[in-house]
């Protein structure tokens, strides 16, 4: 079947009332609506241009086709889609083959088209984008009136914009559009050299286009969404993110402490943060609205943080979702979604181009809608309600009305409470962290007032030890002066044993002397005792004078051996006191070696002792000085209890502006 076979097939079969949608070349454009196989005038026709084509002259053709009742709106994708029976929804992203699909005006009975600046090239915080496009919505002047059942506004970005979220948040923070919001934010080439946006004033870059559009009487329309993950039981509340960059830097951990997103997940994942992304294959990340995950796909890891395609902030909480099986997800949740609707005639796809670049082996078997008219494109982004990655973002429509939106009120209220909800979790963080300062404060007062208490003790046991080293230093110095003075007096005893020992020599040569002069004497007296005996009687006076010569002799020698055995014992006892003095020379000198020593590693001690109790009293001073700023602290303590109250009240209140 040809191309133009296959328009007039979708023509055909759903009548030139009825949505149409189809595939076109372009290299071969068509040359009018007839062509297509419409013959309507009025409703909108959307065009959805491959990224290797030459988007404005594609563009400047179907602008051809724009009337006062003919909305044409071509958008650039990476890769357009388009149901063809028992055939994959994907056309081929690297040729030449475009998608269309026709909404005509027996389905949306009225519609209007606004362009709004997203203030892409200006320098904004996060929240000044948010006032800024907010303002741009202001000036909207919506004519048609606006319900949950019978309107929506598909929603067309800049896909280089980062705008999506910053648009949505100024959406509801208006309060003006209670109606659905679908759609996403342009295609182009994975170089992320540029998007565009075409209507009948031209190509639209850094803007935003809204369609308004009102139910025809008896139709109806439902979104539907699907997308290939479950949760896991993992989750981080985001601490330090900037929405403008799309990074997230730090997370919370169990203990409400911030930690680095690179810790936490090679923490997580078991694996070197280098190894981050591959552990991370087959898996992604979302938010929760209500029951619903919203996907948050990763665009970068880097060194110390996370690039996202959407963007997030501190209070989102982030989840962990893993991967199931793309083509079997799509088909289920597609059966689900029509369980009590019946077929709709037409569909209009959203789809995040990471679900075609994550599944290229499966978008072969990627059929899903029947026979039913559905035409879309493979996006840098889709917004269903709030913004979403790696999510097929549709919307159907019927002829019959299926009361889909009854509940969307509720629905709405989440969406807007996305938001709001982030801002209270954003509360209940600051809120766990004052907590957290004031159980800190109070326990520190509680350690802090016994230590001020025993620091006075402190300083003067420090100073008695002080006291007391200079005490035994003086002592000691003492004992070792002692000791030198007893070692002088021993010098003295050592000399005096010496004269002494001189003298005894002496006396002894004198005992010996005299001895010998006994023996003498004796020998003489014995000689004249013999000669007397020889001359008789005349000699006998004489032999009493020679034997008392000979008594008094050996009385004389006996007590000059008596006197040089005593001399001798003298003289050993004089060795033995020398002896022992030599010793105790000895032992007195290394006492006072050592006292000297002793005195010296005292005297060092001493002054450590001095310097660490100058130090003391410095830091006593410093604790006294922090002890005087315990009222301030008592005064910190009050303000952040105060501040935790008017956090809680905060919070109930916006609890009750959220719901009420």
């Amino acid at each position: 079947m040809g191309i133009l076979s296959s328009f007039r097939a979708g023509a055909t079969i759903f009548g030139h009332q009825s949505p149409a949608s189809g595939v076109f070349d372009c290299e071969a454009l068509p040359a009018s609506p007839s062509s297509l196989g419409l013959s309507a005038k009025a409703g909108i026709l959307l065009a959805f241009v491959p990224p290797e084509a030459d988007f404005p002259a594609v563009s400047q053709t179907w602008q051809r086709f724009a009337n006062a009742d003919l909305t044409v709106l071509t958008l650039s994708s990476t890769g357009a889609l388009c149901n063809i029976p028992k055939g994959s929804a994907y056309c081929d992203m690297a040729g030449s083959q475009g998608s269309w699909l026709w909404l005509p005006q027996t389905l949306i009975s009225r519609h209007e088209t606004h362009v709004i600046d997203l203030h892409v090239r200006e320098k904004m915080t996060a929240g000044q984008r948010v006032a800024a496009i907010r303002q741009e919505l202001e000036r909207i002047n919506v004519a048609m009136p606006l319900s949950a059942d019978r309107t929506f506004a598909m929603i067309y970005c800049d896909g280089l914009s980062a705008a999506e979220g910053f648009l949505m948040q100024a959406w509801y923070a208006s309060g003006r559009f209670p109606c659905m919001a679908i759609g996403g934010s342009a295609g182009g080439k994975l170089d992320f050299s540029a998007t565009y946006i075409g209507n009948h004033n031209g190509v639209l870059q850094g803007k935003a286009v809204l369609v308004f559009c009102q139910m025809a009487p008896g139709k109806s329309f439902a979104p539907f969404k699907s997308q290939n993950f479950e949760p896991t039981a993992q989750s981080w509340l985001v601490a330090e993110a900037d929405p403008v960059a799309r990074t997230v830097t730090s997370v919370f951990d169990a203990n409400g402490r911030p930690q680095s997103i690179i810790t936490a997940l090679s923490d997580h994942l078991r694996c070197k943060p280098d190894q981050i992304g591959k552990h991370l294959e087959g898996k992604t990340f979302g938010v929760k609205v209500d029951d619903e995950y919203f996907i948050r796909s990763v665009a970068a890891i880097r060194a110390d943080s996370i690039a996202f395609f959407c963007d997030l902030e501190f209070g989102d909480r982030l989840y962990l979702l893993q991967a199931t099986d793309f083509v079997a997800a799509t088909r289920e949740d597609w059966r689900r979604f029509l369980a009590g609707k019946g077929k709709p005639s037409g569909l209009l796809l959203n789809d995040c181009v990471l679900r075609r670049m994550n599944n290229a082996a499966s978008l072969g078997q990627a059929s899903f809608f029947d026979d039913v008219p559905a035409a879309g494109f493979s996006s840098f982004g889709e917004i269903f309600g709030v913004p979403i990655n790696q999510t097929l973002s549709a919307l159907a429509f019927f002829d019959h009305d299926v009361k889909a939106m009854t509940h969307f009120p509720i629905e709405y209220a989440a969406y807007a409470g996305h938001y709001a909800q982030r801002a209270l979790r954003r509360w209940e963080a600051m809120h766990a962290i004052q907590s957290g300062v004031i159980e800190r404060v109070v326990a520190y007062q509680e350690e802090l007032n016994p230590l001020l208490t025993a620091l006075p003790q402190l300083e003067r046991a420090t100073s008695r030890q002080s006291e007391t080293l200079d005490v035994a230093e003086s002592s000691i110095r003492a004992i070792s002066e002692a000791a030198t003075q007893t070692r002088s007096a021993q010098d003295n005893l050592e000399h005096e044993l010496n004269q002494l020992e001189q003298i005894s020599l002496g006396i002894t040569q004198i005992t010996v002397g005299i001895s010998g002069i006994a023996d003498q004497t004796n020998l003489l007296a014995l000689n004249a005792a013999v000669e007397a005996a020889r001359a008789g009687e005349a000699g006998r006076g004489f032999a009493v004078v020679a034997d008392e010569v000979r008594r008094l002799a050996r009385s004389s020698k006996d007590q000059a051996d008596a006197t040089r055995n005593n001399i001798r014992s003298a003289v050993e006892t004089i060795e033995r006191i020398r002896s022992v003095a030599a010793q105790t020379v000895g032992t007195t000198q290394e006492m006072a070696d050592q006292s000297i020593s002793a005195a010296d590693q005292i005297a060092a001690m001493s002054t450590e002792t001095s310097q660490e109790r100058r130090n003391l009293t410095t830091n006593m001073g410093r604790m006294k000085e922090a002890a005087k700023g315990m009222d301030a602290m008592h005064e910190a303590v009050e303000q952040l209890t105060a501040l935790q109250r008017l956090t809680s009240s905060e919070r109930g209140k916006a609890i009750r502006e959220t719901f009420v």
